[in-house]
């Protein structure tokens, strides 16, 4: 039988001889020791390298990949979740090795860890903003229909020549909430400001009860975004 004393002195011992050797060296050792199924000199040797903040990314990524991997065969799935989801965040593009397609429940727990990675889970009543640029989103929300823009113009222009000074044009500025689904939540919008009569922005305001919107994402998550909708008017010609 090994004695256990004998077994942390030799790993004790490699740690520091390995301390000074280069990360890629080190990588290249764990993965043969990992193929050895020598998992503790493994993880000895990857954890040399994950914890080097001065290692390239990449190779820091590769060693928690690697680490989750050992953790893996030794039975801890919640550590091995652990290292791959570290690996994610110091390098999203991380690429697993060959073994994770050969073992599907290991290939099964990375994939996981990727898509809760690319899917952060939000609040439901999380708000993005797009004032008066969008930020954290990776896509603003777009007008796809609803707001009748043409016949706003038509109606909005006889309107505006009831006016004596014949004005060139007049405008309101809009502050909404669009939901998951691209629709307005009903209490939100309010009025920035407006040049606009009264009734047209009535009008634009029940209108946007059934204007529809393609939704703010986040890593391809439909979110609720806060955002501002301006509507310029002119008056008719002829009239």
């Amino acid at each position: 039988m090994i004695n256990a004393r004998f077994v942390v002195g030799c790993l004790v011992t490699l740690t520091a001889e390995l301390a000074g050797q280069d990360d890629a060296v080190q990588l290249q050792e764990a993965r043969h020791q990992l193929v050895l199924r020598h998992l503790d000199s493994a993880r000895v040797l990857l954890q040399i390298v994950h914890d080097d903040r001065d290692a390239p990314v990449v190779e820091r990524a590769t060693a928690f990949v690697l680490d989750g991997v050992v953790r893996f065969y030794q039975g801890k799935d919640s550590l091995a979740a652990r290292a791959f989801r570290s690996a994610l965040a110091l390098d999203s593009a991380t690429v697993p090795p060959p073994i994770f397609a050969a073992d599907s429940a290991l290939g099964a727990l990375w994939l996981t860890q990727v898509a809760a990675s690319a899917s952060p889970t939000y609040p439901p009543d999380t708000l993005f903003t797009c004032l008066p640029r969008c930020v954290g989103l990776d896509e603003g929300p777009r007008l796809i229909g609803g707001f009748e823009v043409g016949r706003m113009t038509a109606e909005a222009g006889a309107d505006l020549n009831q006016y004596g000074e014949r004005p060139d044009r007049a405008e309101a500025t809009f502050r909404m909430t669009i939901d998951t689904l691209g629709r307005v939540e009903p209490a939100s919008v309010e009025v920035v400001s407006s040049t606009l009569p009264r009734v047209m922005v009535d009008q634009f305001l029940w209108l946007s009860q059934d204007a529809r919107f393609s939704p703010g994402r986040v890593r391809r998550r439909a979110v609720r975004v806060r955002l501002e909708y301006r509507v310029t008017m002119r008056p008719v010609e002829g009239r």
